[in-house]
């Protein structure tokens, strides 16, 4: 008996992953969406995006305003070895707390992720990175650099395709 050998082209080893989860955030928690070209199921280039629903509140020169919290970002994933679902993270996020009355920001956050992406289950993911952003408040023209934040979020997700 000879085993015979099949031959995975190219665009086979392309999948696509989507997961919802929740992130932490300089302003608290933020439901999120995710999605994700992988290859290899190694190697995953993904775009995160979130908003609340509920009402946050802010003082803004002495008037209360209503917010929402919402996130927009992308991740460079890479698992090192194949067996072990733990992998290095670099990504970009903005984070912004929007005025419900003016639909500007009154608070924003911006900058590079570096972090760890795990996965404990085939289906759940949980990310840490060091986020040092630098922070803008409505009204002030610099922006301040915030240091040593740390962000994690947690993503149930399913993965199509991808043949390892």
């Amino acid at each position: 008996n000879q085993v015979q050998e099949t031959s995975v082209s190219f665009t086979e080893h392309f999948g696509l992953q989507l997961g919802a989860g929740v992130s932490s955030s300089p302003f608290g928690g933020i439901p999120i969406l995710t999605g994700a070209v992988t290859w290899k199921r190694q190697i995953y280039v993904e775009a995160i995006v979130g908003h609340t629903f509920w009402n946050g509140s802010f003082r803004f020169q002495n008037v209360g305003l209503n917010t929402r919290r919402r996130l927009a970002g992308s991740n460079f994933i890479v698992y090192p070895f194949k067996n072990l679902r733990a992998g290095f993270l670099a990504g970009w996020v903005r984070i912004e707390e929007i005025s419900q009355d003016y639909y500007q920001f009154v608070r924003k956050s911006e900058g590079l992720l570096l972090g760890m992406r795990a996965e404990p289950l085939s289906f759940l993911s949980v990310t840490g990175a060091y986020y040092p952003s630098a922070e803008r408040t409505a009204g002030i023209p610099r922006a301040e650099t915030k240091n040593n934040l740390f962000l994690i979020s947690v993503t149930a997700h399913k993965t199509f395709g991808g043949a390892k």
